[in-house]
């Protein structure tokens, strides 16, 4: 079979694209509660056909506990579809206090949520309306985190010890001893 010029060309274009992507999964934890760091946040715009155009903000956590599921990583996703739901999400961001002024503050409180350690409760409920479950998670409570006078942490940023925080990254964070 002779080869597709065309798809080769095509593959050739967006081998750049390929290699930058981040990999998108779907996954979230099961029921229980979890300490995660926040790695990153994803904002974007979709357009909607007969509405007007959704905001979403996707806060991208990795599991710190030990256990089977270390390092797995998920997605706490809001929209503009469902602001009481993201106002929820930014007030417990906020250490449980609502946030003060509109939509530019509470986006403000996201961005701030990269490197925080959360507790979080991931839940299970059922869609009559969509006969599924879904799982949902909730954040318990922002936990404190070491200060840079943390030797590991200063260390780190000479580029040396990284080792020893990848090997026990729960130890920079505060109360996460088991839950029984």
């Amino acid at each position: 079979m002779p080869p597709d010029i065309s798809f080769e060309a095509l593959l050739a274009a967006h081998n750049q694209e390929y290699a930058d992507a981040e990999v998108f999964s779907q996954w979230q934890p099961p029921p229980g509660e979890y300490v995660v760091i926040v790695e990153k946040l994803d904002t974007g715009v979709t357009a909607q056909e007969e509405a007007e155009d959704m905001m979403w903000w996707s806060l991208r956590c990795m599991i710190v506990d030990e256990g089977s599921l270390f390092q797995k990583k998920f997605s706490i996703f809001s929209s503009s579809k469902a602001l009481g739901i993201f106002k929820g999400l930014v007030e417990a961001l906020n250490g449980g206090e609502p946030v003060e002024g509109g939509l530019v503050e509470a986006h403000a409180v996201m961005e701030g949520a990269v490197g925080s350690a959360l507790r979080i409760e991931s839940t299970s409920s059922f869609s009559k309306k969509d006969k599924r479950d879904y799982i949902n998670i909730a954040i318990l409570e922002v936990l404190q985190t070491e200060t840079a006078d943390d030797p590991l942490v200063e260390e780190a940023n000479d580029g040396t010890a990284v080792e020893d925080e990848l090997a026990n990254p729960t130890a920079s964070v505060e109360g996460t001893g088991s839950q029984e």
